[in-house]
């Protein structure tokens, strides 16, 4: 996967939330060591990475996280072998599987906007854009980098 381009745009007036009442996602205990994508390991020289930074990398280990890969909880991942790398893998499905590793990441409220495209001839599949609600109230919107799975020939 190469590098997310990502915005965040601020809470819309209509959530309820005042200057008072709401709590920036910085204020939030969102902190990680940083990883270098182009590697995999610990960013060197070592350093964190916190709010939506913190919130985006979480959610990029957890789409690249495949079920039965966690000695510790084989239940936890996604189900790409079984489910989504098959000759005929069911599109909604799948989409229904990625939300959910998306809402489930920590500081992700709602997907309101996912878009996905399935090509058979290349058998490939495209998360074109998608849109997640912060518990903010803020929106982190994955721009100008779709997410694809080359699902090969089966």
């Amino acid at each position: 996967m190469t590098q997310w381009s990502y915005q965040v745009s601020p809470a819309p007036s209509s959530t309820g939330a005042t200057s008072e009442t709401a709590v920036p996602i910085e204020r939030l205990a969102f902190k990680d060591l940083a990883i270098d994508w182009s590697t995999g390991d610990l960013s060197l020289p070592i350093r964190f990475v916190e709010g939506v930074d913190a919130i985006v990398q979480n959610l990029r280990i957890r789409l690249r996280f495949m079920l039965g890969e966690w000695f510790l909880d084989q239940r936890l991942g996604i189900p790409y072998i079984e489910q989504i790398f098959v000759a005929a893998p069911d599109v909604p499905l799948v989409d229904a599987l990625l939300k959910r590793a998306i809402l489930t990441t920590p500081g992700i409220a709602a997907v309101p906007v996912f878009q996905s495209r399935f090509e058979s001839a290349e058998r490939r599949y495209y998360v074109d854009r998608f849109e997640a609600k912060l518990i903010d109230g803020s929106v982190l919107s994955i721009v100008n980098s779709p997410l694809l799975l080359d699902l090969g020939d089966a």
